[in-house]
C-alpha cells in the first residue's frame, strides 16, 4: 500500500484486540469490497473496516494496463495501553464473525 490509514481505537474497547479484514483493489488502487471476516470482539469490526476503506494502493499494471488484485487479507491490530503506557493484552478467546460487515 502506499497510503494505510491507522485505525482508531473504539472508545468502548477494553483491552488490545485485532481483526481479520478481507478486500479487492480497484484499478485505481482503492480498496473495495472490504470486509472484516473476523475479530477478537464485535467492538473492533466497525473500525477495522473504516481504516481499511480509505487505504490506497498502486495499481497493479500488467503490460501497461492497471488490474483489479482481488483476494487481498491483512490483520489489522489494536493495541490498548493503560496509564502507564502497558498493554493491555487481548483476552484468550476464539474469534468472532463480524456481524453486519459490509
Amino acid at each position: 500500500a502506499c497510503v494505510r490509514v491507522p485505525p482508531t481505537m473504539p472508545s468502548d474497547a477494553q483491552h488490545s484486540g485485532h481483526c481479520i479484514v478481507a478486500f479487492n483493489v480497484s484499478r485505481t488502487g482503492e480498496t473495495v469490497d472490504v470486509r472484516a471476516e473476523e475479530c477478537t470482539e464485535q467492538v473492533f469490526c466497525e473500525a477495522s473496516l473504516a481504516g481499511v476503506q480509505r487505504w490506497i494502493y498502486y495499481p497493479k499494471l500488467n503490460y501497461g494496463e492497471t488490474e483489479v488484485r482481488t483476494g487481498a487479507s491483512t490483520t489489522v491490530r489494536f493495541r490498548l495501553s493503560n496509564m502507564a503506557g502497558a498493554i493491555i493484552p487481548e483476552p484468550d478467546r476464539e474469534m468472532e464473525p463480524c456481524v453486519g460487515s459490509v
